[in-house]
């Protein structure tokens, strides 16, 4: 009787320091700690690496409060400098539905469906199907994987075992949270897995999601670049009720750009869109 509860406490220590084993791998970071500021500089350094791009992708948008929902396809170009294009084509896929165009911070829409243009300055409540406020130049950073970046007082990372991941925060002078980043690193790279953004009174204003990452790899003075991006971008804009998927078709990255091709002129006699 002795031997078989002597037995079975062997049993039951064997299963539990398994179980804890188990456990740990998961709880715990799989390399040494990092700080979260290199993370951020690694994040930086990923956008200064960007200075022009194309893109093609699939934009689904859904405006909740009015239950109205828009598929559309559509053509991108940006450049560092303020530089933006953007056109929305027809259900069709054969014309331009939406040009706009932010050059010399002067931006220019035209609305073909509608016969109507609009005539504004390049700010960051401006840019065409993109419900946050950002500048023209973020949308290099969320086609290639990222996000607007505060700058801010930074927390230290915390270690997420449900993603695999890494959080930290960007406080304001008040120390409060105005932006959190989840991040997944692959290799020597971190992948922006989520990011939230909070206004002056903690309130989620919006949230933006990528997934489904790969690597694509291109020259750079005379250097091989690996870039990790994403196949699927979400964004929600919580307070103005709206709902982005973006699927992201192809991409070129640092392609040569002339200023002129982000010149959209502004039709005279046209009438402004209401």
């Amino acid at each position: 009787m002795k031997h078989n509860a002597s037995l079975l406490l062997h049993c039951i220590t064997l299963s539990s320091l398994f179980l804890v084993g188990c456990l740990s791998s998961s709880q715990i970071r799989p390399y040494p700690q990092i700080e979260a500021m290199d993370v951020l500089e690694s994040l930086y350094h990923k956008q200064h690496q960007i200075m022009a791009l194309q893109a093609e992708a699939s934009m689904d948008l859904w405006i909740t409060k009015n239950n109205e929902r828009f598929k559309v396809d559509t053509l991108f170009m940006g450049k560092r400098g303020g530089y933006f294009r953007f056109q929305a084509l027809s259900p069709a896929g054969d014309s331009v539905a939406i040009d706009a165009s932010c050059h010399n911070n002067h931006l220019v829409i035209h609305d073909l469906t509608n016969n109507c243009q609009q005539k504004d300055s390049c700010t960051n409540t401006t840019i065409p199907f993109i419900p946050i406020n950002t500048a023209p130049e973020a949308m290099l950073m969320l086609a290639m994987g990222s996000i607007p970046l505060a700058h801010e007082t930074i927390t230290p990372l915390t270690w997420v075992p449900h993603y695999q991941a890494e959080t930290f925060s960007l406080l304001n002078d008040m120390g409060n949270t105005i932006q959190t980043i989840l991040v997944k690193r692959h290799n020597n790279q971190w992948d922006i897995i989520q990011s939230k953004g909070f206004d002056d009174q903690q309130n989620l204003v919006w949230q933006i999601k990528h997934t489904n990452f790969t690597s694509t790899t291109i020259a750079k003075e005379d250097m091989l670049m690996t870039f990790r991006l994403p196949e699927q971008t979400h964004i929600i804009n919580h307070q103005q009720h709206i709902d982005l998927v973006i699927e992201w078709k192809q991409r070129l990255i640092n392609p040569v750009l002339d200023a002129s091709r982000f010149s959209l002129i502004p039709i005279d006699g046209l009438k402004q869109c209401q």
